[in-house]
């Protein structure tokens, strides 16, 4: 079997080098220069599986093209409650989950970046801005400033432990 991912070092390329070790199984990576062609050959059969985004394979799963196997992260997501994720079929070790945040310059005073989050959050709270992301596949939170830079501390270590302890390059 073999897998493919958006490029070598991408999200979905240390995802499935993960799951080949947590699960044991031989696969093989087969590098993209991007979703769109990667997509395409899952699609056609050419690939045997993938890890995208949740909004990415939306609309090929409606038009019965793909089937989700499974969601990484610690919980199910709610456009997709009925879809198991891979830790509750028995892969421990992916408890993964990608995120999108807000960066300002390095300096930026306290009060504008408090501000920032502040606005940022009341808007993510908005009815209609989680209807929009959750009907795009995501689950919408917001942090505090200093929450979001120990997430990015913690997973710059954990994928940078991964990245070396499976020899993964970007080439």
């Amino acid at each position: 079997m073999n897998f493919s991912s958006y490029g070598p070092g991408t999200s979905s390329h240390l995802y499935g080098e993960m799951l080949k070790a947590s699960a044991g199984i031989d696969i093989v990576h087969v590098p993209y220069k991007g979703a769109a062609d990667a997509t395409k050959d899952l699609v056609a059969g050419r690939i045997d599986l993938m890890f995208m985004a949740p909004t990415a394979p939306l609309p090929y799963v409606q038009r019965g093209d793909l089937k989700v196997l499974g969601v990484v992260g610690d919980r199910r997501i709610s456009s997709m409650p009925d879809v198991p994720t891979i830790v509750e079929q028995g892969f421990r070790g992916l408890e993964l989950t990608g995120w999108l945040g807000m960066f300002a310059p390095a300096g930026t005073p306290a009060p504008i970046v408090d501000r920032l989050n502040s606005e940022l959050t009341t808007i993510l709270r908005r009815p209609e801005i989680v209807e929009r992301f959750r009907d795009g596949g995501s689950d919408v939170t917001s942090t505090t400033p200093r929450a979001f830079a120990e997430l990015i501390r913690n997973d710059y270590r954990r994928w940078g432990e991964v990245v070396r302890r499976l020899g993964i390059t970007a080439k």
